[in-house]
């Protein structure tokens, strides 16, 4: 008898705890910026991924996203490519300008998923570029202000004292900008596809 009290007493309390869990019509996760000082999360509709690649230049030359070094034209080379330390197929690497004396300038990072280093050319296509300052997305890049950025691509979906983050309507591309606290000026923009939220 003592056994069938504490099973109606366990089924009751189960019954409870998935009534609570499970009648929500917010399926919204957890938010992680909640901790984070200064941090803030807004809502945004997302940019229109297939309009914004039709307006990304890289030194003032319009580049199709995503695109290799050799896309890049002559000048231009991969410093160094190396596997990356958190994902099991992936390799990233810094690009450089070669410039007519010889000195070399670091431009931006670029990232490869689905590849090891060893696997890696210079036709390979990239699937991140950030550390860009010289990326200009819609008009907007290094020197805009943020007021700007938001007649482009709206309020971002999470923001903190050093990042502006856009998420396309489909969520799998994202901008991210890089601003100067105080200045409100963009300081770099980095592009991600197929983002995933960790």
């Amino acid at each position: 008898m003592k056994r069938k009290i504490q099973s109606l007493f366990l089924c009751s309390v189960m019954l409870a705890g998935a009534a609570c869990g499970c009648g929500s019509d917010n399926n919204s996760e957890p938010d992680s910026t909640a901790d984070s000082v200064g941090a803030t999360e807004n809502l945004s509709e997302g940019f229109d991924w297939e309009k914004v690649k039709q307006d990304i230049t890289f030194e003032g030359k319009k580049i199709d996203f995503p695109f290799c070094v050799n896309d890049l034209g002559k000048g231009y080379e991969m410093d160094y490519i190396y596997d990356s330390l958190f994902e099991e197929k992936c390799c990233d690497g810094a690009v450089v300008k070669v410039n007519d004396d010889g000195s070399e300038e670091k431009m931006c990072y670029l990232f490869f998923d689905g590849i090891t280093a060893e696997e890696y050319t210079d036709d390979t296509k990239c699937s991140d570029i950030s550390h860009a300052d010289s990326l200009i997305v819609q008009g907007i890049g290094e020197g805009s202000s943020l007021d700007d950025a938001e007649k482009v691509f709206g309020k971002p979906y999470k923001s903190d004292d050093v990042f502006y983050f856009y998420l396309s309507k489909t969520g799998t591309e994202r901008i991210e900008l890089k601003y100067d606290k105080e200045t409100k000026n963009v300081k770099s923009v980095q592009i991600t596809l197929e983002f995933k939220e960790y």
